[in-house]
């Protein structure tokens, strides 16, 4: 009986941990694609804005 529960106890901060890394490795991926979506949306709009103004931009 003892035995069992530690056994228990080893597998639940086995699948803890194992959550735990799958839960932060998906917060990083979004904060990652939205970080990527926000360059890319800043560098659309500054080539717009260099487009539209021409060389007389200052």
């Amino acid at each position: 009986m003892i035995g069992e529960q530690r056994s228990a106890i080893v597998e639940m901060a086995v699948v803890r941990s194992l959550l735990f890394v799958v839960l932060f490795g998906i917060i990083e991926l979004s904060l990652a694609m939205y970080t990527y979506n926000y360059v890319s949306d800043a560098a659309r709009e500054a080539t717009r804005y260099a487009i539209v103004r021409g060389s007389s931009c200052t």
